[in-house]
């Protein structure tokens, strides 16, 4: 009776560390699914925000343009035309990959975050370049 007293302990201690185990397993999943999450909502919030400094800035360079082009005409006007078209293109660019990038989930996000980055940077490029066309043309306004 001694014996299987024991060793009923025996597989109830067992049990028991089981049990805890698992449970500390559990634990720290959650733990780093937590963490993962977190993450996830930082980087989601950090790239909405970029987008959305993106669109103004795109968006005030759009009225620069639409200013200039009240006033201006022939050669430069098209120019401005053309830099403000090419805008509107890279604005919508935006556009979409800030839905994309509000629209996001957890697992989503690595393949929502790869496009959304190569827009930005693609918009980003483009932007400086249509920044400097229409410098360029104004400068040719002003004669300098």
């Amino acid at each position: 009776m001694k014996s299987t007293l024991f060793k009923h302990s025996l597989m109830l201690v067992k049990s028991l560390t089981l049990v805890v185990i698992l449970l500390v397993l559990a634990a720290c999943s959650n733990t780093k699914n937590e963490k993962l999450a977190l993450e996830f909502d930082q980087q989601k919030k950090e790239t909405v925000q970029k987008l959305e400094q993106m669109e103004s800035e795109i968006n005030e360079a759009i009225e620069d343009v639409e200013d200039k082009l009240n006033i201006n005409e022939g050669p430069i006007e098209r120019n401005l035309e053309k830099a403000k078209s090419g805008l509107e293109d890279k604005r919508k660019d935006i556009k979409k990959s800030l839905e994309k990038a509000k629209n996001s989930t957890q697992d989503t996000w690595e393949e929502v975050r790869s496009d959304v980055d190569a827009v930005m940077k693609d918009v980003e490029e483009g932007f400086n370049s249509l920044k400097n066309d229409i410098k360029n043309s104004l400068e040719e306004i002003s004669g300098n």
